[in-house]
């Protein structure tokens, strides 16, 4: 399939995700709560998901990350967020109990509260160093969770394939920043962005 928005190249990962290298689906491509969990994050692979099963219970940078998946899943409680990430991580080699005692954490790990409210900084559009500011975390901590899930970025390729769509219906910068509620400055440079994807595509 050749890609030519920004949103079809997420939802090309999507499909990675969900169908790892093989023909046949690992998970069921229908699950509503894979396919939410996935849709908040542009970076993370399947790889990482399976490595996270295989070796999050004993590897201490890989429990970090693991504990990082809280931050695509900002609403639910410990037991919730257990359930559903040992759910995603799809491996008969880690329990649900196991998952609840990494998602708690250490003495000195980030609060998984934190990590969650980091999680919907990101979300919301907040800049990396804001977010860090807000939560009362360090920047490092917050640009590492960015780095592994790429919420900020997944935020920015769905803002662009809307702001595609807005300049095909003729939309002005103030209605496309007022619809989205973002400043008219980011409204205007995403728009800005939006033409040259759709002139690359030939459709201006």
């Amino acid at each position: 399939m050749e890609i030519t928005t920004p949103q079809e190249g997420v939802r090309a990962l999507v499909r990675t995700l969900l169908q790892g290298n093989t023909t046949s689906a690992i998970f069921d491509a229908e699950s509503e709560e894979l396919v939410n969990f996935l849709d908040v994050s542009a970076y993370i692979t399947f790889e990482d998901l399976q490595e996270l099963g295989i070796n999050g219970a004993h590897d201490r940078a890989l429990r970090a990350k693991f504990r990082y998946l809280a931050a695509l899943l900002p609403d639910r409680s410990l037991h919730q967020l257990a359930n559903s990430i040992h759910y995603v991580i799809n491996s008969d080699r880690i329990s649900i109990s196991q998952v609840r005692d990494i998602l708690r954490g250490r003495g000195q790990d980030v609060p998984l509260e934190k990590i969650q409210q980091i999680g919907k900084e990101l979300a919301n559009g907040t800049s990396l160093r804001q977010t860090a500011k807000n939560v009362e975390v360090s920047f490092d901590t917050v640009q590492r969770i960015e780095n592994f899930l790429g919420i900020a970025e997944a935020r920015r390729l769905r803002l662009i394939d809307s702001a595609c769509d807005a300049v095909r219906d003729g939309w002005s910068v103030r209605k496309f920043a007022e619809v989205t509620g973002i400043p008219k400055s980011t409204a205007y440079n995403t728009l800005n962005k939006a033409r040259e994807v759709l002139r690359e595509i030939g459709e201006l």
